[in-house]
């Protein structure tokens, strides 16, 4: 190297210097995942065993899941989930979250930045989500659950009444909002919100049992 191209280097200005080490830390990043695979570079949550072991099995087969295991039969199961693969690391997540959420002696501080974490990553895997996901009912019932435990049924209602849409027979998102309508007063809602699941599961035992429930405390009120 000449005296002068030293130079040149050594009088280099702070925004040069910046934009050289920024380039190398992209040039680095994007070696590593050609080496390891995007999926698999940045594990982002802190799963214990026993939380892990309690996911749905696709869970355990991408890379972002949890840092403290290892996915497998990845390839096959992008394949499976298809458009979901990707941000399912999100809706992973939010298992654990609830869980923790609702663990003996979680105060109600660290109950409510759990449900926070929750709300964010279900809305992240919806807004992600392949548009013909499996899950798309599921997600949104989770959604309605979240917002009622943080105290917004007005945002609870809307995404119970798209999980009817998407999928009538499923018999959670009517048995949640109605427990909730019972609770606050709303019981004609509430037994017209039973009957509508009934009319697509008949034989459901919670919502029929849910419904007997009302039935009998509204007698007993009237003694």
């Amino acid at each position: 190297m000449t005296n002068a191209s030293y130079n040149d280097r050594l009088e280099e200005s702070p925004g040069q210097s910046f934009v050289s080490n920024s380039r190398a830390a992209i040039f680095f990043f994007l070696t590593l995942t050609a080496i390891f695979g995007c999926s698999s570079v940045f594990a982002v949550y802190p799963f214990t065993d026993a939380e892990y072991a309690m996911l749905p099995e696709y869970c355990h087969h991408q890379g972002n899941v949890s840092e403290n295991h290892r996915a497998t039969n990845a390839a096959e199961w992008r394949v499976t989930l298809g458009e979901d693969y990707e941000p399912i690391h999100h809706w992973c997540a939010v298992y654990m979250w609830m869980g923790r959420a609702h663990k003996f002696g979680v105060s109600s501080n660290e109950g409510k930045s759990m449900l926070g974490r929750a709300e964010a990553d279900t809305n992240y895997f919806l807004k992600r989500m392949g548009p013909n996901s499996p899950r798309a009912a599921e997600v949104y019932t989770r959604l309605g659950e979240i917002y009622l435990l943080q105290g917004k049924p007005r945002e609870a209602e809307p995404a119970f009444k798209r999980a009817h849409e998407i999928n009538p027979a499923r018999w959670q998102p009517y048995l949640i909002w109605a427990q909730y309508l019972y609770k606050t007063g709303r019981v004609a809602d509430a037994r017209k919100e039973i009957s509508t699941g009934l009319e697509y599961t008949p034989e459901n035992k919670a919502l029929k049992s849910f419904l007997t429930e009302i039935d009998t405390g509204n007698k007993d009120s009237r003694k």
